[in-house]
């Protein structure tokens, strides 16, 4: 992460740890003063500095049809259950996506290239991913 993203990002912390919330990413993009796409970016960087270094992280949910998400800063594993099974849901989606984009390439590519190794190391990854979750379902 570059110092001026870490700047935004402890910027959004001070904010976030100041300020009553929740607030929408449009909120949050007029406080850091920034367009909605870098406000986008600073929540996830500033995630991933919570992950790093706090017993807190950003969390959000929906708020309506059709209404932006509302953030707030959560440190309290009862309120962030429901983000936490959000996020799990999300990313074993998004692992059998990739693992399935992945397979698709490597029918095309030359097998012997730096990208194909690596995308070898990604497929042992994924599938030792899946693996493991699958043995974890009761």
């Amino acid at each position: 992460m570059t110092p001026g993203r870490q700047a935004r990002a402890n910027l959004l912390y001070t904010i976030v740890t100041t300020q009553t919330g929740p607030w929408t990413i449009y909120d949050l993009a007029y406080e850091l003063g920034v367009g909605v796409q870098t406000a986008r970016i600073v929540v996830r960087d500033l995630r991933q500095l919570c992950g790093l270094l706090h017993d807190v992280t950003l969390t959000c949910e929906p708020n309506g049809h059709n209404q932006p998400w509302l953030y707030w800063l959560d440190g309290r594993p009862s309120d962030g259950e429901w983000w936490t099974a959000n996020r799990v849901l999300d990313l074993n989606a998004r692992v059998d996506t990739v693992r399935a984009v992945i397979e698709a390439e490597m029918r095309g590519i030359d097998h012997r290239t730096t990208e194909a190794r690596a995308a070898r190391v990604f497929m042992a990854a994924l599938e030792n991913v899946q693996r493991t979750l699958v043995a974890l379902t009761p």
